[in-house]
């Protein structure tokens, strides 16, 4: 889901559902500054980098997300949703 730079009257719900996941994990560790979250969901996230590669090289095509995947990001969406909403 893109935002629109227009768009004024956003919830955190929906800018949090726009996050790339990797994203949505980092804001997490940020807000409620629990560094563990790192190790025990990054991991698990498509688009973390296993290996070196060099800049500016096409990485080729991308697969669907894994369905662990899918879940952690689901999980880690909801924990923020949570921290951002309870203040």
């Amino acid at each position: 889901m893109a935002l629109q730079s227009s768009d004024t009257s956003l919830n955190p719900e929906v800018v949090i559902d726009a996050l790339d996941p990797v994203v949505a994990l980092l804001a997490l560790i940020q807000f409620t500054g629990d560094r563990t979250l790192l190790a025990k969901y990054g991991p698990a996230l498509e688009g973390t980098q296993h290996k070196v590669k060099e800049a500016f090289v096409a990485f080729g095509e991308t697969e669907a997300p894994s369905e662990i995947s899918l879940e952690v990001t689901s999980e880690v969406r909801g924990l923020l949703k949570d921290a951002v909403c309870s203040g």
